[in-house]
């Protein structure tokens, strides 16, 4: 084949992908995998009660899961913690990120932002970055979401680190999430591995009430393995020790495990953290 055919043959393959790429249609509308199964939608009935639907609360064991949803009221004048997920994983650069927002009770409650997955369908980043799979934001009881990695999937390294910030800054951020849950409720979005991902819209949330503060060009917000280091130089997690002996701190995925049939779950994962 000429070097004319091949640059003609390459060219008619990007075509058809970006013609694809535009004609495919985000939706609600499909045969989803048993934890993607339903949106989590929010009630803000007045500046500090809010209902939510579809709270994920699944038991895991290693390669099971049970499935269970519900609905919670959360009173925001008892939320007082917030704590920033790293779940590293093989990849260069590569991660999950989540939040867990905790409430003076002792409850928390995780998000996870995820690629929303069908029945036949694996995780790929390659696909993640072609309008593959679309975007879900779950909302979850942070047992479900820890030990769903540490457990279910066998993540060995998942790091917890807590968050510098304001309870008015926490109970800002947690709305700004859940309304972005509810407008992906009513109106699907793709995921894109590099522009509309877990640590990307993480940042965009921290931004919102807090314009400027991440920026968006770092890298580490695409490498989210990195992420932590850029949360901790810009004041977001501790940062009066080097970022190794930090994992080492908030390293908790045996914790996970040891304690993942404790009702004092939540405690008794942060007992020993920054010892």
């Amino acid at each position: 084949m000429t070097k004319r055919r091949v640059l003609t043959v390459v060219a008619l393959v990007l075509i058809a992908i970006a013609l694809w790429l535009i004609a495919v249609s985000p939706s609600h509308e499909r045969l989803w995998v048993d934890e993607h199964e339903y949106i989590a939608t929010a009630n803000v009935t007045d500046t500090y009660t809010v209902n939510i639907e579809n709270v994920r609360n699944f038991k895991h064991t290693a390669g099971t899961s049970s499935a269970h949803w519900e609905d919670r009221a959360l009173d925001l004048r008892t939320l007082d913690s917030l704590d920033y997920i790293v779940v590293p994983f093989s990849g260069f650069g590569a991660a999950h990120t989540m939040l867990s927002f905790g409430f003076s009770d002792g409850s928390h409650i995780g998000v996870s932002i995820e690629a929303r997955r069908e029945n036949d369908e694996e995780f790929s980043p390659l696909w993640g970055a072609l309008r593959k799979y679309e975007l879900l934001y779950v909302i979850a009881d942070e047992h479900d979401l820890l030990t769903q990695r540490a457990i279910g999937r066998g993540n060995d390294e998942i790091y917890l680190y807590p968050v510098n910030a304001s309870r008015d800054q926490i109970r800002h951020l947690l709305l700004d999430i859940l309304a972005r849950a509810n407008a992906i409720n009513n109106e699907p979005e793709f995921y894109n591995t590099l522009t509309n991902s877990c640590t990307t819209n993480i940042m965009e949330h921290v931004n919102a009430i807090a314009p400027g503060k991440v920026p968006y060009w770092d890298l580490r917000l695409y490498f989210p393995r990195y992420s932590d280091t850029l949360a901790q130089k810009l004041g977001f997690i501790p940062n009066s020790i080097p970022i190794n002996e930090l994992r080492n701190r908030y390293e908790i995925s045996e914790s996970i495990k040891e304690n993942s049939g404790s009702p004092h779950f939540s405690e008794l994962i942060r007992n020993e953290l920054g010892s």
